[in-house]
């Protein structure tokens, strides 16, 4: 056999072989259905969080492709004149307080019936979601004719930076691309199991060393510095100015909300930081309260990269609200007054930044006054 045709049948061979391959892939994806992706992760203006239902086009539901970072949703294309409808952004925290939200929603039509036949409540809480992204998830809802947005952003300006990492935004089309093929979203899933169970092994093992140590497990792929952390907070200022401007451009009513964190327990970002933090623990042990706080507060506004609020965050939360006569719910001080000592994380957190459900409820009473009166103007 000459050259050309030994060429010719390695060529038809490989095509043969990628052929049955992808076949098999299809088969096998009827058992076992691929990981829904989200190409660009909502790092790009058209991503949509909602999409018309198939079954009826009158109807928005979760765009299959965000399940991984929103709960699924389903809602009219168009209000009602006797519907309140409450669009509540923000990131996993958010995304944690349906069950409060569904009660919420609840007490708010049965206390309001005389205005309003229904109160919706749609949760577009984004996990791993930060200020950047949810930008966007803004522009988007304001077109599905909200009567009111709440905000509550504040623990993943730094880990969107990872987010974006992962996108590989230069490689979208790629990306799409490959998706078009069952090999490739074999393979792909193939991955993110493996990555899953490596991360729930990493979680459970903070999780075994939280009551006796700080956590400063490095968490990061970006070496993070201080001049990382100056621009970050200049983003958050920034996208939060979009946020005030996009609502007042529409005519929507907007409340935002300091966001509480864990400072019992942080969630800090390398080892310098954790050694830093032993002294809190010191002072926690010889309850010394007001100290330990105040220094946890310092050490975490530091950080060099965190994964939760912190008093800068909360700083640029309150001047904003102050300086554009925005609705503020303080919830970080309602938090701060429900625990024993005064310091977020000691009765009320699950982790670094997740209230538990005692803490959820204590979020939603914080809002509900505002919200009523949001109602009633």
């Amino acid at each position: 056999m000459n050259l050309p045709k030994k060429i010719l049948f390695s060529i038809f061979a490989t095509l043969f072989l990628l052929l049955l391959l992808e076949l098999s892939a299809r088969v096998l994806e009827i058992w076992i259905p691929p990981f829904p992706v989200d190409i660009g992760q909502g790092f790009v203006p058209q991503s949509r969080v909602f999409v018309p239902s198939p079954a009826d086009s009158g109807m928005l539901v979760t765009n299959p492709a965000k399940s991984i970072s929103f709960l699924p949703s389903a809602f009219t294309r168009h209000r009602s004149k006797r519907t309140f409808r409450i669009f509540f952004l923000g990131e996993s925290s958010v995304n944690r307080l349906q069950p409060e939200l569904v009660r919420l929603q609840q007490r708010l039509t049965q206390a309001h019936h005389a205005q309003f036949d229904q109160v919706e409540i749609i949760n577009v809480g984004g996990n791993s979601n930060g200020s950047h992204r949810l930008v966007f998830v803004l522009a988007e809802v304001l077109e599905y004719e909200p009567s009111l947005i709440l905000w509550h952003v504040g623990n993943n300006e730094f880990e969107e930076v990872e987010q974006l990492h992962f996108a590989s935004l230069p490689t979208l089309k790629i990306q799409e691309f490959g998706s078009k093929y069952a090999l490739t979203r074999l393979i792909r899933s193939g991955i993110a199991v493996c990555e899953l169970a490596w991360l729930k092994q990493k979680d459970w093992q903070r999780h075994c060393l939280l009551d006796r140590f700080p956590d400063y497990s490095r968490a990061w792929h970006y070496p993070f510095t201080k001049r990382d952390v100056d621009v970050r907070m200049v983003d958050f200022q920034d996208n939060l100015n979009k946020v005030v401007l996009l609502c007042k451009k529409k005519g929507v009513p907007l409340v935002i909300s300091t966001v509480p964190s864990n400072l019992w327990r942080p969630y800090l970002g390398n080892p310098e930081d954790g050694a830093k933090f032993r002294a809190v623990l010191q002072d926690q042990a010889s309850h010394q309260y007001a100290q330990a706080a105040a220094l946890s507060r310092q050490i975490l506004k530091e950080a060099t990269g965190r994964h939760q609020s912190s008093d800068l965050e909360n700083q640029i939360i309150r001047s904003t609200a102050g300086k554009t006569g925005t609705p503020l719910v303080d919830v970080e001080s309602a938090i701060i007054r429900a625990e024993p000592h005064g310091i977020p994380g000691e009765t009320l957190f699950v982790d670094h930044c997740h209230l538990n459900d005692r803490g959820n409820a204590i979020l939603i009473q914080s809002y509900e006054a505002v919200i009523e009166k949001q109602m009633n103007d």
